[in-house]
């Protein structure tokens, strides 16, 4: 496999896991709620607790087994 197919298939997994994980946010109500000195906040499920986008892609990523 040449460097440029390597590219290529990278950025197909990359594009994938992309458009899985704004599937997976629009499916559980990943929200904005509130932008702190911490960076914006949101929250999911329907539940009250205030997550950072970097825990919101763990939560992510645990429940895929990523």
């Amino acid at each position: 496999m040449t460097t440029k197919e390597t590219i290529e298939m990278n950025v197909k997994i990359c594009e994938m896991f992309a458009i899985e994980f704004a599937e997976w946010c629009i499916e559980w109500r990943v929200e904005f709620v509130d932008d702190t000195r911490q960076g914006m906040l949101y929250t999911y499920g329907g539940m009250y607790q205030k997550y950072t986008m970097n825990e919101i892609l763990e939560i992510y990523k645990k429940e895929k087994g990523l």
